[in-house]
């Protein structure tokens, strides 16, 4: 198996996820999780040593006892009394990052001490220091102070917006439990809903307008359902828990499925889907219940945005040795600046910095998040094109090719 690839239940590696350009993923985010483990790291020794006279002294002796160390582990190096600052500026900053401003100050007290005693002529005395060295001694005295308050300004600057940021993941922690607890609740009602419209509908006496409102019913019933499962899904998505089935597939089911989940929907709306199995037999290794979600929430998402009458049609070619799957509509279009910002999650389009449509159906702003999702699990990548507002929008769906059997 390749660095980097994704195990399956049926064993066939997908790649893994690359990025709005096609390139795969760099190394960033192991190194921010590294740094991000030294800030926290830092953190709680800091937040010790505020609480621990004990700790943080000792940190300012041992500081200033490094910064000793090193300057006369140097001494063979540099002359006997020259750069008698040299080592210590690093190891005041450090004290003042880890154990607080009082700290600092102390172990910049003590360094100027040091570097007096032991490297400014005449050494190991405290008179007899010429002029300009008063001078320079004054001045790394100053420099080390204003490190200290910079230093420690900074650090609780972090540190209020690390305890921000632990907020924000609390709250979105809170809601993301919430939407879970709620599309639960929703979904419980939806599967006796319809079994009672699939009773009703089995009794041949039903008049031609009950049998239409209950074919209404139905269509809103199956709505319904597929927006609790999206709301399920987000969830999944922020946990990174959605699970995947792949195994090596044609895109025919996929298309036909498609066709028989909507056809009957868009013709509620007065609109046509148009299907186009040509590329019904090109080979993806893919789990097919989550290509049909997102294939179907890319249709729905058409839909949605188009007037009676439109047209919208699915199409699947290989370009480039990938597959583009293409969900083209005749709607309102995208603004530029929304052909990226649909896909975020709970986002949607703006026309004038408005709502496309209103609050009503508008929907949730997490259908195209889920297709992003699952077309970056499958080793693909998900965008939008659009000649502007008022012209209609083309959404793509790029999977890799099945490896040659």
């Amino acid at each position: 198996m390749s660095e980097g690839s994704v195990p399956l239940a049926s064993g066939v590696p997908v790649p893994p996820p690359s990025d709005a350009a096609g390139r795969a993923p760099t190394r960033l985010p192991a190194l921010r999780g590294l740094f991000g483990g030294l800030g926290d790291l830092g953190s709680a020794v800091r937040r010790q040593a505020e609480s621990n006279g004990l700790l943080r002294w000792g940190l300012v002796i041992a500081a200033v006892g490094l910064g000793l160390g090193l300057r006369f582990a140097l001494s063979g190096a540099l002359p006997a009394s020259g750069f008698p600052f040299l080592t210590f500026f690093p190891v005041v900053i450090a004290a003042a990052w880890l154990a607080g401003l009082r700290a600092g100050l102390a172990a910049a007290a003590l360094s100027v001490l040091a570097a007096r005693w032991y490297f400014m002529a005449p050494v190991q005395q405290w008179g007899g220091l010429a002029g300009p060295d008063w001078i320079a001694l004054v001045f790394f005295a100053a420099v080390l102070v204003f490190d200290c308050v910079v230093v420690d300004g900074l650090w609780r600057a972090l540190d209020r917006a690390r305890e921000a940021q632990a907020r924000l993941r609390a709250a979105d922690q809170r809601k993301n439990e919430t939407l879970a607890v709620i599309a639960h609740e929703l979904r419980n009602p939806l599967q006796p809903l319809t079994h009672a419209v699939a009773v009703l509908e089995r009794d041949p006496g039903l008049s031609p307008a009950s049998r239409r409102a209950l074919a209404i019913a139905r269509r809103q019933v199956r709505q319904q359902a597929r927006i609790v499962e999206d709301l399920l899904d987000a969830g999944r998505v922020a946990r990174g828990e959605m699970t995947l089935q792949c195994r090596p597939m044609r895109l025919g089911p996929v298309l036909e499925h498609l066709r028989e989940s909507f056809d009957e929907l868009l013709a509620g709306r007065g609109q046509v889907l148009e299907v186009d199995e040509a590329g019904g037999g090109l080979a993806v290794v893919g789990d097919e219940a989550r290509l049909v979600q997102a294939l179907g929430n890319l249709v729905a998402n058409a839909s949605k945005f188009s007037p009676s009458g439109a047209r919208v049609r699915v199409s699947a070619a290989e370009v480039g040795g990938r597959i583009e799957v293409r969900v083209q509509d005749g709607g309102r279009g995208l603004a530029p600046q929304d052909l990226q910002r649909v896909f975020a999650l709970y986002e949607q389009g703006t026309e004038a910095g408005r709502p496309l449509v209103d609050g009503a159906s508008a929907g949730l702003g997490i259908g195209l998040a889920i297709v992003r999702h699952i077309a970056e699990r499958h080793g693909g990548r998900a965008w939008a094109e659009s000649e502007g507002e008022g012209r209609g929008a083309c959404f793509v769906l790029e999977l890799p090719l099945a490896p040659a059997a």
